[in-house]
Formats: structure tokens, C-alpha cells, sequence
């Protein structure tokens, strides 16, 4: 995955000797030296302009081909560009003649990124609300974990349906918001339980509903996670046997993540 952005001085441009294939990951250029060296888990952007192009006009540069360029690796020593994600930013793969041009270039996505501190902008994309989809019948004393096996949206397909867990996709601090609703007037503890870097529980409060027989709970928090950790819906009931009510109802018995920042 792509790394944090990084911006640089203007003018930061180069000359591509050669030619430029559509998948080329790696560019060989007259000089790198006055754009980005990204380290570890950074990367930068830049611009190709059909320079080399019989058509190409300086005064209409975006009339032939160009491509944004999300880059990884910049070797000084041998003038390489490597690491290269074509085609970005709305734009796609070109093959280009020798002679195009190099440009950093400044988008608002690299702004977004560069400040909130995302490897790219899709990452705050990273956002799932799964709910409870059909009946459960839950046993006391002890917790249980909520079958949330319906998303109303997952766009990153984070959520796992059949073994009920959110899996963290990144690096970074998630807000998370939870809440069950029982078909009975039991004591009920709604929590948050966190797995793999560390092991952790995160409880919520509970109230009446106007009826005065559904009893809430609920919480939210942010979390702090690494990739690969999985969020859990559980409950736990110590008075009696219940279940879960309103299930198929997307504001009830719920789950829902989403990425603040890396």
C-alpha cells in the first residue's frame, strides 16, 4: 500500500529520456535529485506531460496524454522513479515517447493525506455498519457474542458475515458505536471486544426504552488498532433468558467502524 505523502519545492520536474510504457512501474529520468526520496511508508506524486508527443503544445499541455503517478521509491544515484502506482487520480495507464516530462504535482487528495496522515485517500473510505439479521436466542449468565450477519454498507468488505467480526484493514484509530436491543426486561451489558495486538473489552451503559420492557445498551470509543484486529459486537444478560429483538431493523443491534486517522 502506498505510504504518507510527501510535498516538495517547486520546480521539481525531470525529462524522460526514453520511452514510457503503459505499465511500466519504474521510470528512468535525466535527473531525480530535485524531487521527493521518500522513506519508508512514504510516497509522493507526480505528473506525465507527452512532451515527447509531435502534437504536444506547452500551451495546451493536457491536449495529449497524461497520467498521475503515485511513487514509492526515488533512487538519486541512478535517476529512477520506482514503485510507481499508474494512473491515479482519476487518470489512466498511457505509454509515452521519449522526451515526456516529469512534474511533481499537488493534489487535494496529497493535501488531505499529507495533514491526516493517510498512505492514500481511499483510506478514509475504510467505514462498515453491520447489523443483526436474523432472530438470536441468548443464553445467561455469561456474554455472547451478536450474530451481526447483515451490511448495510462495507464498501472495503471489512466485515465478515459468517464469523461476525470487523477486521482492521490499517494502522490507525477507528471510531467504533455499538448497540443492542433485547426482547425482554433483563439486565444487559452491550460491549465492544477488540483482538490482536491487544485484548480488550470496551463496555457500554444501558437504559429503558419507552415501552419499558426492550432494554438498550450501548457505547462508542475510538480505538486504537493494527491491521489485522478484529471488532466484535457481544452482550451479556444476567437476569434471564432472552432475544434479540427488532432483529433485520438496520438501527438496532449494531456495529458500526470507521477510520479517523494512521
Amino acid at each position: 500500500m502506498p505510504g504518507l505523502r510527501l510535498l516538495a519545492n517547486a520546480p521539481a520536474q525531470t525529462t524522460v529520456p526514453g520511452t514510457i510504457t503503459a505499465g511500466a512501474t519504474s521510470i528512468v529520468c535525466a535527473s531525480t535529485a530535485n524531487l521527493p526520496v521518500p522513506a519508508a511508508n512514504q510516497q509522493f506524486t507526480f505528473l506525465i506531460l507527452d512532451a515527447g508527443n509531435v502534437a504536444w503544445n506547452p500551451s495546451t499541455p493536457l491536449a495529449t496524454p497524461f497520467e498521475y503517478v503515485w511513487c514509492t521509491t526515488n533512487t538519486v544515484g541512478s535517476n529512477t522513479l520506482s514503485g510507481l502506482t499508474r494512473g491515479v487520480a482519476g487518470t489512466t495507464g498511457h505509454a509515452f515517447a521519449a522526451g515526456a516530462i516529469v512534474a511533481y504535482a499537488l493534489l487535494a487528495d496529497d493535501l488531505t493525506a499529507a495533514f491526516l496522515g493517510a498512505a492514500n485517500p481511499g483510506q478514509f473510505l475504510f467505514r462498515a455498519y453491520a447489523y443483526a439479521g436474523g432472530n438470536q436466542s441468548l443464553a445467561t449468565p455469561g456474554p455472547t457474542q451478536i450474530a451481526i450477519n447483515t451490511t448495510d454498507f462495507d464498501p472495503n468488505s471489512n466485515v465478515n458475515t459468517t464469523t461476525h467480526v470487523y477486521t482492521c484493514p490499517v494502522n490507525g484509530y477507528y471510531l467504533c458505536c455499538w448497540s443492542i436491543e433485547t426482547d425482554a426486561n433483563v439486565v444487559t451489558v452491550a460491549s465492544l471486544h477488540q483482538l490482536g495486538s491487544r485484548t480488550q473489552t470496551y463496555l457500554g451503559s444501558g437504559t429503558l426504552n419507552a415501552t419499558g420492557n426492550r432494554p438498550d445498551s450501548g457505547g462508542s470509543t475510538i480505538v486504537k488498532a493494527i491491521a489485522g484486529d478484529t471488532l466484535a459486537l457481544w452482550a451479556e444478560f444476567v437476569s434471564a433468558n432472552c432475544n434479540v429483538s427488532n432483529v433485520n431493523t438496520i438501527g438496532r443491534n449494531y456495529l458500526a467502524v470507521h477510520l479517523l486517522s494512521v
